[in-house]
């Protein structure tokens, strides 16, 4: 943001496009800026230059400071959590839109899950309904590091040890047939496993979801004999380092250290016998 209106560099881009450029089309428009006090510049500077070149629907837009996105050097970005929910929450709205589902129904539904309701099931790592764990893990890495960086790879391990017959095992989350979250574990040795692959969605963060997910693997891990539970999570995913941490997992590095300076960050917990 410019001066409490869109930057000059857009206007320059814009100035070259014809009459009704954007008729047919619908835009979802996003900005960032120093203070709140350039809120205003999407719906009141942006907005009618969009309508003028003819969109068919200016969706509701966002605004983001800028001190909340993070650029690393290389590519990869990382947003702050109090940007990150609601922009979350408005390109879902708006892929609704395109897609011709009513937007604000779906996404009221989506904040009132009952957690009574989510059933944890174990699949194999090839069923469909580990798909969008999958894409949305590819999605996130990408986001973060820019395809840069070995935190992004999902194929360093191959599936197949994420199958039973093979010491593992893939958790589920599901309600109402949606896949909510997720992950998994890894044979290491006959006494360790590794934990792979949490995720939770997007539209279902914060709800104590990951919890539950290292509850039923922490479960599943006793159970098949193993005494102990080892893990990494890249140096861009906070949440994940919190989310170990709050559940007893022992870190294996300096917490006061900037994560860019040590990379995989290792985290492990031993298992109490039942």
């Amino acid at each position: 943001v410019y001066k409490a209106a869109y930057s000059g560099l857009l206007k320059v881009f814009l100035d070259l496009l014809p009459q009704h450029a954007l008729r047919g089309k619908q835009v979802l428009p996003l900005a960032t800026g120093g203070t709140l006090a350039h809120v205003l510049a999407v719906d009141y500077a942006l907005r009618p230059v969009l309508t003028s070149l003819g969109a068919t629907h200016v969706a509701q837009g966002w605004f983001v400071l800028a001190s909340h996105v993070r650029l690393f050097e290389g590519g990869g970005v990382l947003l702050d959590p109090a940007a990150s929910g609601p922009l979350h929450d408005v390109t879902d709205e708006f892929l609704r839109t395109l897609e011709g589902r009513a937007p604000a129904a779906a996404r009221s539904v989506a904040q009132a899950v009952d957690p009574r309701a989510v059933k944890a099931v174990v699949v194999s790592p090839d069923h469909p309904v580990a798909a969008p764990l999958l894409t949305d893990l590819l999605v996130e890495y990408g986001t973060r590091y820019a395809g840069l960086s070995a935190n992004v790879s999902l194929t360093e391990v191959p599936s197949s040890d994420f199958e039973k017959v093979n010491g593992g095992a893939l958790v589920l989350l599901t309600t109402e047939g949606e896949t909510v979250a997720g992950g998994a574990i890894r044979r290491l040795d006959s006494e360790t496993a590794e934990i792979k692959r949490v995720w939770t969605s997007n539209r279902h963060r914060r709800r104590g979801l990951g919890r539950r997910v290292l509850v039923e693997l922490e479960r599943i891990a006793a159970d098949r004999g193993y005494r102990r539970l080892s893990l990494t999570t890249g140096p861009r995913q906070p949440e994940a380092a919190g989310l170990y941490l709050s559940a007893g997992y022992t870190p294996h590095f300096d917490l006061e250290a900037d994560p860019e300076t040590i990379g995989r960050l290792p985290f492990s917990k031993d298992l109490v016998a039942v």
